[in-house]
C-alpha cells in the first residue's frame, strides 16, 4: 500500500472514531460534585469585595454530603447549609458553578452565592463571583476551598 493511500485510511479511521464518540451533557458537574463529597474541606481563601476575610472561617471543616447538604465544624459550632453543582447557562460560557446556601447570618451568609468554578485544581477549587456588570475589582469575589489531608 503507498503511503498516500495509508495516510487517507488513517485520516477516515480517526474521523470515524472521534465522530462515534458520545459525549456527556457536561461531564464536570458530575466530576466536581463526587470530588467535593469525597473529602473535607476549609476555607482556604475569601475575598469580598477586596477584603480578605478568610479568618472568619479559620478552623472550620466543610463536608459536602450526598443528599446535597453542606455543614461546617468548630468543636461544639456547627453551621448547616445545603449546595447543588450545575452548568451556569446564563452565558455562552456554560462554567460549572458551585451553588452554596448557608442557613446562618454573617459571615456564613456571605458564602450564599452562585461560585463560577475557575479552577479545579488537584486539592482544591477556586471559584469567583461577579456582582456588577463590569470586571471592576471591587465588584469580585472570590472563594477557595482546599482539601484537608
Amino acid at each position: 500500500m503507498d503511503t498516500k493511500r495509508f495516510a487517507f485510511l488513517f485520516v477516515m479511521l480517526i474521523a470515524i472514531s472521534f465522530s462515534a464518540c458520545t459525549r456527556e451533557d457536561n461531564p464536570s458537574t458530575a466530576k466536581v460534585a463526587d470530588k467535593i463529597q469525597q473529602s473535607s474541606w476549609r476555607v482556604a481563601n475569601f475575598v469580598d469585595t477586596g477584603v480578605n476575610e478568610t479568618v472568619n472561617y479559620d478552623g472550620f471543616v466543610l463536608t459536602f454530603k450526598e443528599d446535597l447538604t453542606v455543614t461546617a465544624i468548630k468543636g461544639t459550632d456547627t453551621i448547616n447549609g445545603t449546595y447543588t453543582v450545575s452548568v451556569d447557562d446564563d452565558d455562552d460560557e456554560d462554567e460549572t458553578e458551585l451553588t452554596l446556601n448557608f442557613n446562618a447570618p454573617a459571615p456564613w451568609n456571605e458564602l450564599n452565592d452562585e461560585w463560577d468554578i475557575s479552577n479545579n485544581m488537584r486539592n482544591g477549587l477556586e471559584m469567583d463571583d461577579m456582582t456588577g456588570d463590569d470586571a471592576d475589582d471591587d465588584d469580585m469575589h472570590i472563594l477557595e476551598i482546599e482539601e484537608i489531608d
